[in-house]
């Protein structure tokens, strides 16, 4: 599970807005999901325990059960981690953004290749005059 290069991440209004588990969370338990969101985003995954994540988002243990009870089916075990979870989406939009910025490196180092390879054509050109 790799850390995302970029310190955000995209919501989509339109789908957030359109899905009916979020529709259906208290604003309290949207606010804890954001929380988790952004905490698997930064760090790759969030800690299993129900009470750590309470603090996590500043809630009381009771308050963070009956959040989880909504927002619980948003996240799954990291596999390689035991005691962490990682955000079902949030993953997914991480590989896509790891994908996007890899594809935009390669571009970058082929652009910068084609124009050293022509600058150093110029110069060798240049030299030859003088």
């Amino acid at each position: 599970m790799a850390i995302c290069p970029m310190p955000w991440f995209p919501v989509y209004a339109s789908e957030l807005l359109s899905d009916e588990d979020f529709a259906s969370w208290s604003p309290s338990a949207r606010g804890c999901w954001l929380v988790l969101v952004a905490r698997c985003w930064k760090d790759g995954s969030i800690p299993a325990d129900l009470n750590a994540i309470a603090r996590l988002c500043n809630e009381d243990a009771q308050a963070m059960r009956e959040h989880w009870e909504s927002i619980g089916s948003k996240f799954a075990a990291v596999p390689e981690v035991p005691g962490r979870l990682f955000g079902i989406r949030t993953e997914q939009e991480r590989d896509l953004a790891i994908q996007k910025a890899e594809k935009l490196t390669k571009r970058g180092q082929a652009g910068a290749t084609a124009r050293w390879k022509s600058s150093d054509k110029v110069l060798k050109h240049s030299s030859s005059i003088a």
